[in-house]
């Protein structure tokens, strides 16, 4: 088993964190940048004064997280940590690849407004009890809402 733990920012790789102190709770961490575009949008995001959203993945678990801050070179404060206690589930439910052409479509369609539509068909699927098709529209929302 490798020694770090790769996290990304979407689908930017942004660092790595040991595995002997990966983050469980809110708290500052040390990581390791990966020199990137990930690494450079976690930065720009944070200097426009806004809160990236992060996750790394371990075995069948993924843990969510945002940054709030990084007070020194090599160390990210996060807050709001959250574990998906099944990451096969999560992963078989939505096909991104699938997701990311729908989204690409939706926006030449509808342009700004995309990620309500595709919000509303969420909702419609969810009132018809259909959850695989919920989670699809769901994802496809998130893909095209501003930031």
């Amino acid at each position: 088993m490798s020694d770090h733990i790769n996290f990304f920012m979407g689908n930017e790789l942004v660092g790595s964190f040991q595995t002997s102190n990966l983050p469980t709770v809110d708290g500052s961490y040390n990581y390791e940048p990966i020199r990137g575009p990930g690494h450079a949008n976690l930065h720009r995001e944070l200097e426009k004064g806004k809160v990236p959203c992060c996750f790394y993945e371990t075995g069948t678990q993924r843990v969510s997280f945002s940054v709030v801050a990084c007070p020194t070179k090599g160390v990210l404060t996060l807050a709001g940590l959250e574990v998906a206690a099944d990451l096969t589930a999560v992963m078989t439910a939505v096909d991104h690849v699938e997701v990311g052409r729908t989204a690409h479509q939706l926006a030449k369609d509808h342009g700004r407004n995309a990620y309500l539509y595709a919000a509303k068909l969420a909702g419609e699927a969810e009132a018809e009890g259909k959850a695989d098709e919920t989670e699809f529209w769901k994802a496809v929302s998130a893909c095209l809402a501003p930031r």
